[in-house]
């Protein structure tokens, strides 16, 4: 497995690779604002359009939990404690 940061004109905080399987990753304190919410989530669609990629994820640590687009909203604490990487990378 490896982890990736990506920038073009607008950056995704981690992309992890494991063998053929990519995973875009957003890391946000709060996503209550709707600004903030925009920024991150073109910044993961343009990734994931560019890419050929079809889920993401925004962890974060305020705010609500949703799935928009194929990309999933998850508090922290769930995305540590839970197996959701092994989930979009296996």
């Amino acid at each position: 497995m490896e982890t990736y940061y990506w920038y073009d004109n607008v950056e995704v905080d981690l992309v992890v690779v494991n063998n053929d399987r990519i995973l875009p990753i957003q890391v946000v304190y709060d996503l209550s604002e709707e600004d903030t919410f925009q920024r991150e989530f073109k910044a993961l669609k343009k990734f994931m359009e560019k890419m050929g990629v079809n889920n993401g994820i925004i962890v974060i640590y305020r705010g609500e939990e949703r799935e928009v687009e194929g990309i999933k909203i998850i508090h922290a604490y769930k995305f540590f404690l839970s197996e959701i990487l092994k989930t979009y990378l296996e």
